[in-house]
């Protein structure tokens, strides 16, 4: 068993750093810029997918108000003490007379 393990290659590493060529400085020139730009890109990618998201359900929201219950419009009558005499909703739209001579739109 001792033979074998004396007898182990290791294993050859063919790292031998950065190779230097005549392209290599022309290609970094390009290579750092547009390295640094696909990484601020996802930054970008994440922050349109949340304002996406976000402008969804705000859409959303305001479909949700915009079918929701209008509101709803009291009619009191009070005696001249300010006790309620009689309550009740309006059922129907109440809009003021009309005249010919239209002297209600006076200011």
């Amino acid at each position: 068993m001792s033979e074998i393990n004396q007898n182990r290659v290791s294993a050859q590493n063919y790292d031998y750093g950065p190779v230097v060529t005549p392209f290599q400085a022309v290609n970094q020139q390009w290579d750092r810029p547009l390295g640094a730009m696909v990484s601020k890109t996802a930054v970008w990618r994440w922050i349109c997918v949340i304002n996406v998201v976000l402008g969804l359900l705000l859409s959303l929201y305001l479909l949700m108000l915009v079918n929701a219950p209008q509101h709803r419009v009291w009619a009191v009558a009070m005696t001249p003490s300010g006790f309620v005499v009689n309550a009740g909703l309006l059922t129907q739209t109440v809009a003021p007379p009309y005249s010919k001579d239209k002297t209600h739109a006076r200011h």
